[in-house]
């Protein structure tokens, strides 16, 4: 499938930079697809810094003139100065582009007692966490501040700057704080004296390094001392694009003398910082210390990553897509995705020569029942001896890892949703390419099982459709326990919700699927279902399962992702009711933090048009119940269109992405609307003081389809959107609003009368699979219509 995204900026063919016939994204494709760089202005060539020392080592004449003559410039005895002082070998030829700071500078910036010197405490607390966590306390004792310069002993400052106390069986020995808490890692133990100074390390500990790296990087990037990486540091973000060559004493040195002088560790520490992709190409373009850094480094992943998340999101790549694709992978598929909307001649379909030939319809249902679903979007063609049919709702590719005995040919498996009892589960390459038999009907059984193509939940159980489903990311060390953890929940027409679980194979080669829970909280349709961060902190992920229905009614379910409670789903919860008990037809959550405080935010589409922001009440979720039962408080209420005429703007889809700031929601009346989200002082007293979130409008797109929104899959910061019977899927840029191209998905099927043609009548498409692997896109319409699209 196409890939991931994680989301902001992509790169095309990232490996561009690397050596020759290396494959990756190339720089002028960069360009096209993320606009041009700019174009810094060249600085004026000057002498390498160590030429002075170098000259006077190598002649004594020359030194003894240098020594005693008494026209000495101040800038020959300053860089002189600079040379003779650097607190580390491998800082020695970096000052064009790091600065390297004494431990006098460093107690004389801690003394002011500043937002400055606050920054570097919490830069040396986290610098001695990740130390502690990688093992490298006593290979390298330097340390990167927040301030962007070197400092030599990490150690030191932590003893002088931090203000713990070691606890009674180090103080016994001895042994300061740098000892007890970070050497040996004694979070857990209180202070001699009874205190707690070290319950802040105890929560940076439990994070993982690429959380304590993010901390590290959002220091570095604050504005206010002019001196930070993003802060004022013009000089310094200019050093990363200088590439001339620099004259020294006859001789041409190119700069990267200075970069390949940096330990591998110190030039990943300075990447790690840099706020996006083109920035990243850019700096990789200074020495081949760097390329080697991003392509070919254990960092590699982690660079990609890193400029990911920062840009769109853990969640800015929400499509449907492989789950093992890597970071770099991700970047790709976004590129592709943005070429081939700018561009018709960058996406079309393969030929059938060359490749497989895809099948015209997914053939789940019955072919009557394909033939009829194109009329659920053209009612006015609809002949009147018809039974009617829905036909598809959608289809997932699962996230979950390949199995330990995989084949090369294996992927993951397909849930198809639709007009019938349960869901499908089949192999791709049936399901698309080859005819595949379906058992239906019959007793309810609970095994699911890929190579059997598919399992469907039958009469006895009552559950009926499958119209909302949601999946997890577990992973294979999950799977192989002794209680596997679900694999995605399944909310049904008459209102259950359902996990299903995936165990191995006895062969180790594929997946056997399982219903292992089941609940009846709901009235009615299961219309959505989201998971809502729970946690009391900022970086504390305390998922928990939350679904809505068209009674207008929210439930959680606090054992669904709880392994000592066999993730149970016998509890159900009432979170909120919406006013006048008006249907939900969409939700989503995300989190903010302003001000110290810690937001959990559920937000709500209804059938009137309502996009409504609930929010946690400051007691824990989990335990006693608040006013009228209820666990969220309302907090703001927007409309979903500015359209005028009679009929509800129902919001079909609602979805946070772009780092959880930017909600888009849809309407039936192909209307799509983004939202950005802060915080606001807030004086009333009625929803309580101080600050709270709010819905600002951003973009307004207005009858973008001739009918309701289907599909919303957010890719980057690529928007796809599909709708009404147009049979086209629409291109958006996010950050912008505008519309990147269109996607035409179905080719139409022609109405005869008295055998003239008198109309083509096309079908809405429901969902896209996108292959990052493979470099393709597969589409799915109502009427079971597949289109196969490949990037070139």
């Amino acid at each position: 499938m196409m890939s991931n995204t994680d989301g902001n900026d992509a790169p095309g063919d990232i490996t561009g930079t690397g050596t020759a016939g290396e494959e990756g994204i190339g720089n002028d494709e960069i360009k096209e697809c993320f606009g041009r760089q700019q174009q810094l202005a060249r600085p004026k060539k000057r002498g390498c810094p160590t030429t002075a020392t170098a000259s006077s080592a190598s002649g004594g004449g020359d030194e003894h003139h240098h020594d005693n003559s008494p026209h000495r410039r101040s800038s020959e005895r300053s860089s002189a100065r600079k040379a003779t002082t650097a607190p580390h070998p491998s800082y020695s030829h970096s000052s064009s582009f790091l600065q390297a700071g004494s431990q006098s500078e460093l107690n004389h910036l801690m003394k002011r007692n500043g937002a400055q010197s606050n920054r570097m405490r919490q830069s040396i607390i986290l610098r001695a966490v990740l130390a502690s966590k990688r093992g490298t306390i006593d290979i390298d004792p330097t340390f990167l501040g927040s301030n962007g310069r070197v400092y030599p002993n990490l150690r030191l400052a932590f003893g002088n700057h931090v203000d713990m106390k070691p606890c009674s069986l180090c103080k016994s020995r001895v042994q300061g704080h740098w000892y007890c808490r970070i050497a040996r890692a004694h979070v857990d133990k209180p202070d001699y004296d009874g205190g707690n100074s070290a319950d802040v390390l105890a929560d940076l500990f439990r994070f993982s390094v690429d959380v304590l790296e993010e901390r590290l990087g959002s220091l570095m990037r604050e504005k206010g001392d002019g001196k930070g990486m993003r802060g004022g540091g013009e000089k310094q973000q200019k050093s990363i694009h200088r590439k001339e060559n620099i004259r020294v004493d006859g001789l041409d040195c190119d700069e990267d003398f200075s970069m390949n002088s940096l330990s591998e560790d110190i030039l990943y520490q300075i990447a790690s910082f840099i706020p996006s992709i083109k920035d990243l190409i850019s700096f990789c373009k200074t020495s081949k210390r760097s390329q080697h850094l991003l392509h070919r480094s254990i960092h590699s992943e982690q660079l990609f990553r890193g400029v990911f998340v920062r840009a769109f999101g853990m969640q800015g790549t929400i499509g449907n897509f492989e789950a093992d694709l890597t970071w770099k992978e991700r970047w790709i598929m976004i590129r592709n995705l943005r070429r081939g909307l700018l561009d018709k001649k960058c996406i079309r379909t393969p030929h059938a020569k060359t490749s497989r030939p895809l099948k015209d319809t997914i053939d789940v249902l019955p072919e009557r029942e394909e033939g009829e679903a194109i009329y659920y979007d053209n009612p006015d063609y609809a002949p009147e001896d018809i039974s009617g049919s829905n036909g598809y709702f959608g289809m997932e590719i699962l996230r979950l890892p390949p199995p330990p005995n995989a084949s090369s040919e294996w992927r993951a498996p397909i849930v198809v949703r639709g007009d019938f009892d349960g869901v499908e589960i089949s192999n791709p390459n049936t399901l698309f390419y080859e005819k595949i038999s379906t058992a239906k009907g019959g007793k309810m059984s609970g095994v699911l099982s890929a190579k059997s193509s598919s399992f469907t939940l039958g009469d006895d159980g009552g559950a009926g459709q499958a119209l909302s489903l949601l999946q997890c990311d577990p992973s294979l060390d999950s799977i192989l326990s002794a209680c596997p953890p679900p694999c995605f929940y399944i909310g049904y027409a008459s209102g259950k919700v359902a996990s299903v679980s995936a165990t191995l194979t006895p062969e180790g080669d594929d997946y056997t699927f399982a219903i292992s829970g089941m609940h009846h909280a709901h009235e009615s349709e299961v219309t959505d279902m989201t998971f809502v961060n729970c946690g009391k902190y900022p970086h504390e992920n305390v998922p928990v399962l939350f679904s809505a229905c068209c009674a207008g009614k929210v439930y959680f379910y606090p054992d669904a992702l709880d392994a000592d409670r066999n993730y149970s789903l016998e509890q159900s919860v009432l979170a909120f009711s919406n006013f006048y008990d008006c249907p939900i037809f969409s939700m989503a959550s995300t989190t903010i933090v302003s001000q110290g405080k810690f937001f959990s935010i559920v937000c709500t589409g209804d059938r009137d048009g309502h996009i409504r922001i609930w929010l946690k009440h400051d007691d824990d979720l989990l335990g006693l119940c608040t006013r009228n039962g209820h666990k969220f408080r309302h907090i703001q209420c927007y409309k979903s269109s500015t359209q005028s005429g009679t009929g509800f703007h129902l919001v079909t889809r609602a979805t946070f992405t772009m780092n959880n700031n930017l909600l888009i929601t849809a309407t039936n009346n192909g209307d799509v609307r983004f939202w950005q989200l802060n915080c606001v002082e807030n004086a009333s007293r009625a929803i309580g003081k101080g600050p709270l979130p709010n819905l600002t409008l951003r973009y307004d797109l207005m009858g973008i389809h001739n009918g309701a929104i289907e599909l919303l899959m957010v890719v980057g910061d690529v928007l796809l959107t599909s709708g009404g019977n147009d049979g086209k899927v629409v291109g958006w840029d996010i950050s912008t609003g505008l519309k990147l191209g269109i996607l035409r998905c179905h080719s139409g099927n022609e109405i005869k009368e008295r055998g003239a043609v008198f109309a083509t009548i096309r079908s809405c498409v429901v969902d896209l699979l996108i292959s990052g692997k493979e470099r393709n896109m597969i589409s799915l319409c109502r009427d079971g219509k597949l289109r196969l699209l490949r990037f070139v």
